[in-house]
């Protein structure tokens, strides 16, 4: 989720649990720099609607009014937004560790990839040449390293084109 809206849904949350009316929290809340969230909030209420319809209705990740929904027929309107954004936050956290995690296979993916188009292209045609000129018959071994030698690069293609489809 993006740092803005979570930054204030944990201000709400923080305010609530204080003990502030919603009133001063959204006063609170527009004078740090949440103007247009807490506006639209106003507009809402003064449309009539409670803040279960509000928080459903205003621009929060899809995630977040999921778990949002769900929370809000078990528990108060605090506890509901702070058990939606811990999970959002958990899901955030995880999303950047598997992300991170993931870094250093396709670093080395790549560097496969590339390689395996540089001996393709350059190292194996040298080679044949050299096996040509001095009249070396390739055992069965060989040609298999050969093949399997053109064939990382385009196995390498079609993974990642499954990948991306």
């Amino acid at each position: 989720m993006k740092n803005k809206l979570l930054s204030f849904i944990d201000l709400l949350i923080f305010f609530f649990n204080q003990g502030y009316s919603l009133q001063e929290t959204l006063d609170f809340c527009s004078l740090l720099n949440y103007e247009k969230e807490v506006k639209e909030i106003k507009n809402y209420l003064n449309q009539g609607l409670s803040l279960d319809e509000i928080f459903i209705m205003l621009p929060f990740p899809t995630l977040f009014k999921e778990y949002y929904s769900f929370f809000k027929n078990e528990f108060t309107l605090e506890t509901a937004l702070k058990k939606s954004i811990e999970i959002c936050k958990k899901r955030d956290e995880y999303k950047n560790i598997f992300l991170k995690k993931l870094a250093y296979p396709i670093i080395l993916l790549i560097f496969l990839f590339v390689f395996s188009i540089f001996t393709v292209f350059y190292l194996l045609p040298q080679v044949e040449i050299l096996f040509n000129d001095f009249d070396i018959q390739k055992s069965f071994i060989i040609q298999c390293l050969f093949v399997l030698l053109h064939a990382i690069p385009i196995f390498l293609t079609l993974i990642t084109i499954m990948y991306i489809i």
